[in-house]
């Protein structure tokens, strides 16, 4: 190799070494746990119980998952039961950033995270719930609200006062 070829290749692996940091500085380190709290926004709408699907469809497993595929959900829009989209780390990314934006004529009625940590955070979250490596938070573990007139009288109200 000649003594430009050298210094050239030298050159390149100094600007690729340095544009490695920079590049890993822009994407978040995520927090599952910051995720957990994040999924609090979602909770409304979302169970993440298998089978239990309100407003919007549990998220249960949706790791691997196609969108718009769950089979105990009928209210998918036509726009995300044909997306082809396969729910992973840069998918739900994109989804999460700008549902109109990624999926058009979706029928998801939220505008999205602008800011990366929180998506970062609330993937993180759903994949390590989806995978089993995080339990489900407590709230996601009560029986729904129809189950409450089965409740024995000590649980029931009596009484508001």
């Amino acid at each position: 190799m000649s003594a430009a070829m050298s210094r050239l290749a030298a050159l390149f692996c100094a600007l690729a070494m340095t544009a490695a940091p920079a590049a890993r500085a822009e994407t978040p380190a995520a927090d599952a746990a910051q995720g957990e709290k994040m999924f609090n926004a979602c909770a409304p709408c979302h169970s993440l119980a298998p089978g239990r699907n309100m407003t919007g469809p549990s998220l249960a497993g949706i790791w691997g998952r196609k969108a718009g595929s769950l089979k105990s959900f009928d209210r998918y829009s036509a726009a995300l039961k044909a997306s082809g989209v396969v729910w992973d780390g840069k998918t739900l990314d994109q989804w999460l950033k700008s549902p109109a934006g990624f999926i058009p004529g979706n029928s998801m009625a939220f505008a999205g995270i602008a800011d990366n940590q929180p998506r970062a955070d609330l993937t993180a979250f759903l994949k390590a719930v989806s995978s089993g490596e995080r339990p489900l938070p407590a709230a996601m573990t009560r029986p729904p609200f129809d189950e409450l007139k089965k409740l024995d009288a000590a649980q029931q109200v009596a009484a508001i006062r």
